[in-house]
């Protein structure tokens, strides 16, 4: 009987060594469709054929023992027994399940990540998911493995709950960095490449994690900012954007002209140009936007491909500036006209002029008198008065010729007037 045993024994383990080299193997079709499926295959197979092989070889040893007059039989149908194999059995079977559920969910993302190649948001997001769910799935399967084994796991589980609400507190912005960055990676709304403006920082996209956004601005300055402070997000790269012109032109020009101008222009940015391609709608002429101090505001824009409306703006200012002084066109400098105001009755101060020259020395005062009436014969500057300075000097009044020292002196004017 031993020896029939061991040759049973032999020829079952030399057919499930044949059996694995035969149902294990896959096809070319099959192998093209799940690419990592051989891979995962391998792992496991070395395994799971040392696991049949042990159980053939604890097989034929009870048997072994029981012809021997072991009676292992008889303590595996007491209670004792029965217990230890039903909790090994239960064991067994919450392992294979578990590894089972990891190797389908690791499938499962696999089968999302070739779907989707050049998705910068799943490269990111799928491998923080997938460990998150593995190590969710570990503890469980710990747990069950303990509480099989006799191990009271009311401790561990409330230490856990403990340990679990002091990390939450202590580690509360980490957090909430990750769930926002969760939430961001989900809808979509940051991608790596995109030109985005967070809170008061804004550049190129160039790398994004599951906590933190890396943004590289004009300057080359990289900016490293934790989803949690993100509280607006402005992408400017996102399907297509509007390059809004701006341009001023003076009161004195014909608005319909300049507006058939920009739009003259914009046309030839359309038809030909580097820049051709870019545009992907006509131009919209808006009209006046507003009339400012010195200047009419006209505004159009262009709908470009995303990250082109920059380049369209600069070339389309460059060109209107080049057409507005073609045709004659003024684009206003500020300049501002000031009103020294009069009261009710029409009078007002006068105005009083200070002049940066020395003045002369003084002259008694009859001689500042002849030097006055001669000066009245000849052509100076003119200074002309305030409205209402004359009405207000009387009727029959002679006017008063100031000369330069008393101009010069504010005081002296006052008591000349006086």
């Amino acid at each position: 009987m031993s020896v029939v045993t061991i040759v049973l024994a032999r020829l079952v383990l030399a057919g499930l060594i044949r059996g694995f080299a035969t149902i294990f193997e896959l096809s070319d079709e099959t192998r093209a469709k799940y690419p990592g499926l051989e891979a995962r295959a391998n792992r496991y197979l070395p395994v799971l054929r040392q696991i049949l092989l042990g159980m053939v070889v604890a097989v034929s040893g009870l048997a072994l023992i029981e012809i021997w007059g072991g009676h292992p039989l008889e303590w595996l149908a007491s209670s004792s027994g029965q217990g230890m194999l039903g909790r090994f059995i239960a064991i067994g079977v919450v392992m294979a399940v578990a590894l089972i559920i990891w190797e389908v969910g690791t499938a499962f993302s696999e089968r999302i990540a070739l779907g989707n190649p050049a998705s910068v948001r799943l490269k990111t997001l799928l491998p923080f998911l997938l460990n998150a769910f593995r190590i969710v799935l570990l503890m469980f399967v710990s747990l069950i493995v303990l509480s099989e084994l006799g191990v009271n796991i009311a401790p561990l589980l409330a230490g856990a709950g403990v340990f679990g609400l002091a990390l939450g507190f202590g580690a509360q912005t980490l957090v909430k960095d990750v769930i926002t960055g969760i939430f961001i990676l989900v809808e979509n709304t940051i991608s790596v490449g995109d030109v985005v403006e967070v809170g008061s920082h804004s550049g190129l996209v160039e790398k994004i994690s599951v906590r933190t956004v890396h943004l590289r601005d004009f300057d080359g300055n990289v900016h490293t900012i934790p989803f949690g402070e993100v509280q607006t997000v402005k992408n400017m790269s996102k399907l297509f954007a509007y390059a809004v012109v701006d341009v001023t032109v003076s009161y004195r020009e014909n608005i319909d002209e300049a507006l058939a101008l920009m739009a003259e222009v914009a046309a030839g940015m359309t038809r030909s140009g580097p820049l051709a391609e870019t545009i992907i709608e006509p131009f919209e002429v808006v009209g006046v936007e507003g009339l400012q101090e010195s200047a009419v505001w006209l505004r159009g824009r262009f709908k470009t491909r995303p990250l082109g409306q920059w380049n369209v703006k600069r070339e389309f200012y460059r060109r209107i500036k080049a057409a507005f002084d073609e045709r004659g066109i003024e684009i206003p400098y500020p300049h501002r006209t000031i009103y020294l105001g009069a009261d009710k009755k029409g009078a007002a101060p006068p105005l009083h002029v200070v002049s940066d020259h020395k003045a002369p020395a003084a002259r008694p005062r009859g001689a500042q008198r002849t030097g006055a009436a001669a000066a009245e014969g000849t052509t100076g500057p003119l200074i002309e008065e305030h409205p209402g300075a004359r009405e207000r000097s009387g009727a029959g009044e002679d006017l008063l010729v100031l000369e330069e020292a008393d101009i010069a002196s504010p005081t002296s004017a006052w008591k000349a007037a006086r």
